[in-house]
């Protein structure tokens, strides 16, 4: 009979065929595990992306979102600015408070395709005045009116200055909501406005066009107003149309009728009065 200590050798670490037999279970009993451990690994790596991409999205998504809409901005309850938009969106954020109004998805899309058109359909000379025309077409496009600030409205101007938003012909609009033509000193038309709160500015971008009471006539692709300071600016390229001139630069700088401005880089046709 063995010594005791070498059965329990022989047990522990069997000898013979029983030896590789036993490998051959454990090794692939160990591949599966690892690969259940892989696959719980991805699927909750995936979860994790989706919840990450579903936060994006909520810490991106507008606060507020309306259709058809008058967006005012008032000055001791007289309106300082209208614009009309078919889909508004208002943005809250920690840093800053913005407003986007745009035209509705597919008018957006409708005059994107409208404008690509081929040019073989009109003389070639017609298509500047083809473009302007569809630049002039409220329809998909975002109008803005700026109404004359008098003395008696800019007195106070930082705590009287309210924006408000509106369905149009909503049922709660009061009274004094009703804006008036009569007091209209440029029209604004844009693919679509961004208006920030706390600078009181309005950038529109787009097939800029602005017109005046008094027939003068703007034209670019980037547009600011500032609102309190009744000014105008344009980083680039501009033309601008009156009754007897028509000039064309870059860098404008204006007061919000266009009756006084700077441009650089000028070019264009000015008429000059003779001397009596």
């Amino acid at each position: 009979m063995l010594p005791p200590r070498l059965l329990i050798r022989d047990a522990a670490f069997p000898r013979g065929p029983a030896g590789p037999r036993l490998a051959a279970l454990l090794l692939p009993a160990a591949a599966l595990g690892a690969l259940l451990l892989g696959a719980c690994e991805y699927h909750s790596s995936a979860r994790d992306g989706q919840a990450l991409r579903r936060e994006q999205q909520r810490a991106t998504a507008p606060d507020q979102v309306s259709r058809g809409v008058e967006f005012a901005i008032y000055e001791n309850n007289h309106p300082r600015a209208v614009v009309e938009a078919e889909r508004m969106e208002r943005y809250e954020r920690e840093d800053s408070t913005y407003t986007i109004l745009r035209p509705a998805a597919d008018s957006a899309k409708a005059g994107s395709t409208a404008t690509a058109a081929p040019a073989t359909t009109a003389p070639a000379t017609a298509a500047p005045e083809a473009g302007r025309a569809a630049a002039n077409d409220s329809s998909g496009r975002v109008t803005t009116r700026i109404y004359d600030s008098g003395s008696e409205k800019t007195a106070g101007r930082d705590n009287a200055k309210r924006p408000t938003g509106r369905e149009r012909g909503s049922s709660n609009a009061s009274s004094n909501d009703s804006f008036s033509n009569d007091s209209v000193s440029a029209t604004i038309r844009a693919d679509r406005i961004v208006y920030r709160d706390a600078a009181g500015r309005f950038d529109a971008r787009g097939q800029v066009v602005v017109t005046t009471a008094r027939g003068k006539r703007l034209e670019g692709e980037h547009l600011t107003w500032h609102e309190e300071e009744g000014r105008i600016t344009t980083p680039g390229f501009v033309e601008i149309t009156t009754p007897t001139d028509r000039i064309q630069g870059y860098g404008l700088r204006a007061d919000e009728n266009l009756d006084s401005y700077q441009l650089g880089r000028v070019t264009g046709q000015v008429t000059v009065e003779d001397a009596p």
